[in-house]
């Protein structure tokens, strides 16, 4: 996994400060800043983050398509390692966005 890299998970959690996507033997943060253009609402309650004027959303189980924006792999523990996604480019996002846009 490169930097700019295109990568392709679902996501695994959600919390205050954005959303966990498991992409393959690792997870990654998909932070709120990094989502939407677009002020960006957290409902713990139902664990989904939505933005505030498309309400564009994702949630635990959404697929995302994403690009890695930092990266600091722990060879010896993948799980340990630190990942950074952004989705805010064209072609990028959940699964419905994407076609959305097409």
């Amino acid at each position: 996994m490169e930097n700019n890299e295109v990568v392709d998970g679902y996501v695994s959690d959600v919390s205050e400060y954005g959303a966990f996507v498991r992409i393959g033997p690792v997870e990654a943060l998909l932070h709120k800043s990094q989502i939407l253009d677009e002020p960006i609402q957290v409902n713990m309650g139902i664990r989904r983050i939505e933005g505030a004027q498309s309400g564009k959303h994702i949630e635990e189980g959404s697929h995302v398509r994403s690009r890695v924006v930092s990266k600091a792999i722990n060879q010896n523990d993948p799980r340990a390692s630190k990942i950074g996604l952004n989705c805010k480019m064209d072609g990028l996002g959940a699964a419905g966005w994407i076609t959305e846009n097409d």
